[in-house]
């Protein structure tokens, strides 16, 4: 099975890997950490409507589609990955018409500038326009013969061009390639999501999605294992408890800094206190669904999410909607029937997106007598009127606030079919969503019986901390190029492209006899022998230089050289193809993990950014693995260690993971630096993602041992959120700082006069 579609079928939940939390958590749990809002001096919302793709003047759209991305624009500082380094990512994200100038440009430069340097330093031919024509007719391999390098400079430099005209084609093939294999999903969102009664008691969140393809046939371009993910951002106001706490912390901070604060640059500094809101803070949310898993999606289908208790919309009137500022992310995954392969894609919703009191009408229209159904994607938007009952169907949601045990659903779990077409009757009946939550338990006898052949695993894993591997030339082959860098393929390519025209040059120049030559050509007999072999090699043939036709000798070493040019080329056109074709997650995480208090709960806390400038990774699901000695078995094993939130939408802001330290914990009996370092602690964190690039799954590890640990230390803010773009600190990324007194933090979504009266409650 590929593993796109395993990876789609094992996650339709979005409970794998989640912590169960105590309900005296629920709030703060969805808090963006390490994140600060910045709404501007006039107070402006963080997302509107130019929220739901990226703003981009009309020149720039030629370049590439504007981004529908969570953050389209991301700016960072001291980021440790290099820009240059994302100009694939850049390339294939091009439109054609601009990648095909891109690609023309490079083959002109390429041209012009071994012209000019044939013709300026080497003095051949006798004009620019001459020498112009002996390079590009080099760099295209044609050599009609009518120019020609006659003497050693204009020879070498036609040598250096036939070897980049060899790479440079074989890198835009496989560019090229690429970016054809790169599989697009056919699927249409509604402009609009609507709010409308579900049964008697709840409301309920739709959004409708269609196949868009072109195909009549219902057997073709369907999409199988098609899941669907809601994601809610949302910008919320704390409570005045958590105010008063905020700012007394933040008097300590400021007396503790002394005069070191004198001498920083505020204006430089993205954390200036200044420049952020102070009661506000930034939410994310994962959305249950009434179905996330369709078997197969071809028509149409009606995205719902029923607001019901456990909902962080419960209780918002019309205008509550209208005033939040808020951002509701809807992804589609999965796979192609007919390419096989994992398709994605998203839309964006802002507040003002979302119609409160209506309904979808019907997207299907049916014609009998030619047995016929018409997907009229004109009614795609198109919405009947619904009207809501304040007073039946909204009721305020507040939190007393007290601790109890993990929480649960009121309602009962009644499972429902739910209808594909949004255009459907409305449930009259009195009914509740079906539970995504399954039961996780992470009880560590099962965890021992299941890893119990991790002891291996872990052995290599610590060896690797005390040695690094090193790569050497060696190990190099063709099979190992997909794991080294572009410099050292390149050398490889370079030092092979030397020793085989060296070595047929060396067989030319044993029988020189059997070689014809222009009298003009101005070299020594070795030298004639080399160029030859760079001629037939690059498949060049100006003509120049040629075996005589009744030299056998030549004739058959020319013809095996021109075979091995043929899989010199096939084999570096591979190589860049399987490389330019090979997503990779390109994932930093946090260099320590730190064991912290978090409003009053002991917290295991790491941090992972997504630090590619272009490109973005979606459904970011985390897992963490601690490596224990079993008493019982005296096994060095590993134990799952659920997250608070596995699933991210994006890491582009990076995600600050936690896991809460109960008793059930394999942290819960380490209270030091000192019972690490005895029990040999290691964690593992891994991530599960999807390069939207190329619609494929990534991964990224870290390994963190009982040295990577710190206690009683926390993370330091590292980003700030403003209107229209994210600025992210990485110099911050890593930074601890010694905590600070915690409380439990209730927060309350910004929105109307009504609920910053209830933000007092906790």
């Amino acid at each position: 099975m590929p593993a796109s579609k395993k990876r789609i079928q094992n996650r339709g939940t979005l409970n794998v890997g989640t912590q169960q939390v105590p309900a005296e958590l629920r709030d703060w749990v969805h808090i963006w950490h390490g994140v600060r809002v910045n709404n501007g001096a006039e107070d402006t919302s963080i997302f509107h409507t130019g929220s739901r793709i990226e703003d981009m003047p009309f020149w720039k759209q030629f370049i590439r589609l504007p981004s529908n991305s969570l953050f389209p624009r991301v700016f960072t500082t001291d980021n440790p990955r290099k820009p240059y380094k994302d100009f694939l990512y850049v390339l294939l994200n091009m439109r054609w018409p601009m990648l095909l100038t891109v690609l023309l440009g490079v083959f002109l430069v390429n041209i012009f500038f071994f012209a000019a340097l044939t013709c300026f330093a080497c003095g051949e031919p006798t004009n620019f326009f001459e020498a112009f024509d002996l390079s590009y007719q080099t760099f295209t391999t044609i050599g009609f013969g009518v120019v020609y390098p006659m003497h050693t400079c204009s020879n070498i430099s036609m040598s250096v061009e036939s070897f980049a005209s060899m790479m440079i084609v074989s890198a835009i093939t496989g560019l090229v390639f690429a970016k054809f294999a790169k599989p697009q999903a056919k699927v249409a969102f509604s402009k609009v999501c609507v709010v409308q009664p579900y049964g008697k008691k709840y409301l309920a969140l739709v959004v409708r999605v269609a196949n868009a393809t072109q195909s009549r046939d219902v057997t073709h371009d369907v999409i199988m294992e098609a899941v669907f993910k809601v994601n809610l951002l949302r910008v919320e106001h704390k409570t005045k408890h958590v105010w008063d706490h905020d700012e007394e912390v933040s008097e300590k901070r400021r007396l503790s800094r002394g005069a070191s604060v004198m001498t920083m640059q505020h204006g430089e500094d993205i954390m200036d206190e200044a420049a952020y809101s102070r009661t506000k803070v930034l939410t994310s949310y994962n959305l249950k669904l009434l179905q996330n898993n369709f078997i197969t999606f071809r028509m149409g289908v009606a995205v719902v999410h029923v607001i019901d208790e456990s909902s962080p919309l419960y209780g918002m009137s019309k205008n509550d909607i209208a005033q939040s500022d808020m951002l509701v992310e809807v992804a589609m995954s999965g796979v192609d029937s007919t390419l096989q392969d994992t398709v994605s894609e998203r839309y964006i919703y802002t507040a003002a997106d979302l119609v409160w009191g209506y309904r979808f009408a019907e997207l299907l229209e049916f014609n009998e007598r030619n047995a016929e159904v018409i997907m009229n994607f004109a009614k795609l938007s198109a919405v009947d009127s619904a009207p809501i009952d304040d007073a039946r169907y909204l009721k305020p949601k507040l939190s007393t606030g007290l601790p109890s045990d993990n929480y649960e659903t009121p309602i009962r779990e009644k499972r429902l079919l739910q209808r594909e077409m949004a255009g459907s009757a409305i449930v009259e009946d009195d009914t509740s969503t079906i539970s995504q939550d399954e039961a996780h338990k992470d009880e560590l006898d099962d965890e021992i019986e299941r890893d119990s052949d991790a002891e291996d695993d872990c052995e290599d894993a610590e060896a690797a901390h005390q040695h690094r591997d090193r790569t050497t030339l060696s190990a190099v082959s063709i099979e190992s190029a997909l794991h080294v860098g572009w410099p050292k393929i390149t050398f490889v390519f370079v030092l092979a492209f030397v020793v085989i025209n060296f070595t047929f040059g060396l067989l030319y120049w044993l029988h020189m006899g059997g070689i014809s030559s222009y009298s003009d050509e101005n070299v020594s007999q070795f030298e004639l022998a080399f160029y030859m072999s760079v001629h037939t090699l690059a498949t060049i043939g100006y003509g120049s230089i040629a075996p005589k036709p009744k030299s056998v000798y030549i004739n058959i070493v020319v013809f095996i050289e021109s075979m091995v040019g043929i899989i010199t080329v096939t084999i570096i056109t591979g190589i860049a193809w399987s490389k330019f074709a090979r997503p990779r997650a390109h994932i930093h995480f946090s260099s320590k993990m730190t064991i912290a208090t978090i409003y009053g709960h002991r917290c295991l806390v790491f941090r992972a950014a997504n630090t590619r400038h272009s490109g973005e990774v979606h459904e970011n699901f985390f897992r963490i693995g601690v490596i224990l000695t079993n008493r019982r078995t005296g096994l060095r094993q590993m134990y799952d260690v659920p997250l608070v939130t596995a699933e991210w939408p994006s890491i582009k802001l990076p995600a600050t993971l936690i896991h809460v330290i109960n008793e059930n914990s394999p942290f819960y009996k380490f209270h030091s630096m000192k019972e690490l370092s005895q029990s040999r602690v290691a964690v593992i964190a891994l991530l599960t993602g999807l390069d939207t690039t190329f619609s494929e799954n990534v991964y990224a590890r870290k390994m963190y041992f009982w040295d990577d640990f710190a206690y009683d230390m926390r993370f330091e803010d590292f980003a700030v959120i403003e209107r229209d773009r994210v600025v992210v600190d990485y110099e911050r990324f890593d930074r601890l700082v010694p905590e600070d007194r915690d409380e439990e933090v209730m927060t309350t979504p910004v929105l109307s006069v009504r609920s910053l009266l209830a933000g007092d409650l906790v």
